[in-house]
């Protein structure tokens, strides 16, 4: 009976056997280890050593520096870690802060500077306020990304009075000013300078050019061929009298000298 009852006792701890966690070295230092890691993250999120302090902005357009509405995005980094950093987020803050801007590269540099290289859309065009000096700039796209005090000469200045309604971040979806730009790349493509382009009456287009012979044009009529017909004029003109006016509006152009 004896020896039954130690058989039944040792089959009970067999099936329940007490469950213990073995104490090795390895284990022991994976978790010193472990708990060593997390301390220093702590320490380091903690410190300042990690904390941006310096922030350089380089633009890689003819603008020699950030405007002011990103240098104030840009302070405003000043004193984060700069391990947790979104850059995706500051990337879309910084492109809403100014329309101008087509891309934005930010490169960490340890323990705590920022570099921020900023790329400008390309100016196509200027849009001038009749009777006004100011005017939009706009981008090939056809957005309007600054409104300038003064144009700049080495943008093509389209005057109209057309443009009171606009604001920076607008699309021009006017069909005359668009037709107005369209017929300005013409223009340079075929080599014949102009110094503006004026949206009168009518959507009467009227292009002065650098000789001051006034041509004039119809949103109704083909670029390309009206454009065509200028320059066999022009080229005429340098041998015989020059106009002073070329209107294009007509199956046939009129001369006025």
């Amino acid at each position: 009976m004896k020896k039954r009852r130690v058989k039944r006792r040792q089959n009970k701890r067999l099936q329940f056997p007490r469950r213990y966690l073995t104490l090795t070295t390895p284990l022991l230092l994976k978790w010193l280890l472990f708990f060593a890691v997390i301390f220093l993250l702590i320490i380091v999120y903690k410190s300042q050593l990690f904390t941006i302090k310096t922030i350089n902005c380089i633009t890689t357009s003819d603008q020699a520096f950030c405007p002011n509405t990103v240098l104030a995005e840009l302070e405003r980094l000043k004193g984060q870690v700069i391990l947790t950093l979104n850059l995706n987020q500051i990337k879309s803050k910084l492109l809403s802060a100014d329309p101008k801007i087509n891309s934005v590269a930010i490169d960490v540099n340890l323990p705590n500077t920022l570099t921020t290289t900023i790329s400008y859309q390309p100016a196509a065009f200027a849009i001038q306020i009749a009777t006004d000096s100011a005017g939009f700039v706009v981008d090939q796209s056809g957005s309007i990304i600054s409104l300038e005090e003064t144009i700049g000469s080495n943008l093509v200045k389209i005057i109209t009075s057309q443009a009171q309604h606009l604001s920076v971040g607008d699309t021009i979806t006017n069909s005359v000013i668009n037709y107005a730009f369209s017929l300005s790349r013409a223009l340079k493509q075929n080599y014949i300078d102009f110094d503006q382009i004026i949206i009168g009456q009518f959507n009467t287009i009227t292009v002065i050019l650098n000789s001051n012979q006034q041509v004039l044009f119809s949103i109704q009529n083909n670029i390309e061929r009206s454009v065509t017909s200028l320059q066999l004029i022009l080229s005429k003109a340098t041998i015989s009298s020059t106009p002073h006016q070329i209107d294009l509006r007509f199956d046939k152009p009129v001369l006025k000298y």
